[in-house]
């Protein structure tokens, strides 16, 4: 698993764009569904929870975003909500990114 979400994490942020994101949201998230046997699309408002990810993934899939995104998540933003979509994640990285 470690090998499949270093090849999505980029340490230059510089360059990258909003809308960059996703597509690398989509990467990461992706490769905890494939892990749990769900490999398939997953949209940007689908519940990820729904999708197939238990809370354990999420924890993980935090740690994963940290790293990928090399932002540092505040415990006052480990909510359930910041984490239910691939949109969510979008906005808390984002707003973490402008910190």
């Amino acid at each position: 698993m470690k090998s499949d979400l270093a090849a999505v994490a980029s340490p230059d942020r510089s360059a990258e764009a909003p809308g960059d994101l996703a597509p690398r949201i989509v990467a990461i998230v992706r490769a905890f569904l494939v892990k749990r046997g769900a490999d398939r699309p997953i949209g940007p408002e689908e519940d990820l929870r729904e999708a197939g990810l238990t809370s354990v993934d999420m924890v993980n899939l935090m740690l994963a975003l940290e790293s990928a995104f090399a932002v540092l998540i505040p415990e006052a933003k480990m909510l359930p909500e910041n984490f239910q979509s691939v949109r969510a994640i979008e906005g808390l990285i984002e707003e973490l990114g402008r910190a």
